[in-house]
């Protein structure tokens, strides 16, 4: 076989898999303990037979599951991009899709209460770079609770940026990335802090392009500051 069938064999192998253990998970005949573990073993029996090859940063080989899936989620991204996908794969992409969310969202909460254990927290991370007037990109779970978190700090939230801008009420201005109000409010501000889990690049270009102002990540920053805590 060649290198490209190989990886389309790989991909169509994993598509299948994840339908049925969703397919099991949904029915409740397993449990996410199960599946988690069903899922290594699937994933190292396919490193085993050399059916594929890992690489997510350089060329290092890996059986961990969750950077599998990482490298699964990129090239299912490219499939659906190029319509190359039935409707089954598509839903199985819908899967991964929220497969990759909840893996973000655990990271952020799992350094979030490390932190707060250890009493760092953003705002001062915020404050030692300079950063004292923030936009927060987001207003959903993890944005509404940066904003509160930052209510009696000395890191002012001016205001937010989120597509359902006027459809929840916020204690700061929020508007879409588009409203024309932005273009007088990000003068106001040293940083946007993103707290959406995925699609982080887009979100940063898309505000790059319209304005010039530093962009971070809120789950980057967290990891960051547990790896400065653990040096």
């Amino acid at each position: 076989m060649t290198e490209e069938e190989i990886s389309e064999l790989y991909t169509r192998l994993a598509f299948q898999y994840e339908s049925s253990i969703d397919s099991l998970l949904a029915r409740q005949i397993i449990d996410s303990d199960i599946a988690t573990t069903s899922r290594e073993k699937f994933y190292d029996s396919l490193n085993e037979e050399k059916l594929y090859t890992h690489v997510e940063h350089e060329n290092n080989a890996s059986k961990d599951v969750i950077s599998m899936l990482r490298s699964l989620h990129e090239v299912a991204h490219n499939l659906e991009e190029n319509d190359l996908l039935n409707d089954l794969e598509k839903e199985s992409v819908y899967n991964i899709k929220k497969t990759k969310y909840v893996i973000g969202l655990s990271t952020v909460y799992d350094c979030w209460l490390y932190l707060e254990h250890r009493n760092q927290s953003v705002a001062e991370y915020l404050k030692w770079y300079g950063y004292s007037n923030i936009c927060i990109y987001g207003m959903d779970l993890l944005g509404e609770r940066l904003c509160d978190l930052l209510t009696d700090s000395t890191v002012k939230t001016v205001f937010a940026i989120d597509r359902r801008a006027g459809e929840f009420i916020c204690n700061v201005p929020v508007f879409c990335l588009e409203d024309v109000q932005v273009e007088l409010y990000i003068k106001q501000v040293d940083v946007v802090v993103v707290s959406v889990i995925s699609d982080f690049e887009l979100i940063e270009k898309a505000i790059k392009n319209a304005y010039e102002v530093p962009v971070l990540s809120l789950k980057d920053i967290l990891i960051e500051m547990v790896n400065i805590q653990g040096t």
